[in-house]
């Protein structure tokens, strides 16, 4: 309940809250800054990576900073294509 009404609080755009994160205080001034805040600190705690798929464009999250396709299907069609270009020549 107390999630609830914190969200519409700040829906309504007329109130700040804080975010806590280890001895840090993140001053929030609307849900979207709030959901902004909160993703950058999950990704922060789970060590993950924010990154834009090679060949589809998404976002997602990686587990290493070098992962470069969020899924396996991704990566072997972009394999796919750059094998049949190699063979054009």
């Amino acid at each position: 309940m107390e999630n609830h009404s914190l969200i519409e609080k700040l829906e309504s755009n007329h109130i700040r809250t804080n975010l806590e994160y280890n001895g840090i205080t993140i001053h929030v001034r609307s849900l979207k800054e709030y959901i902004d805040e909160d993703f950058k600190l999950f990704a922060i705690e789970e060590k993950k990576y924010l990154k834009l798929c090679k060949h589809c464009g998404k976002a997602f999250t990686a587990p290493k900073p070098k992962t470069e396709y969020d899924t396996f299907s991704c990566k072997n069609q972009e394999n796919v294509y750059k094998s049949r270009a190699r063979n054009k020549k």
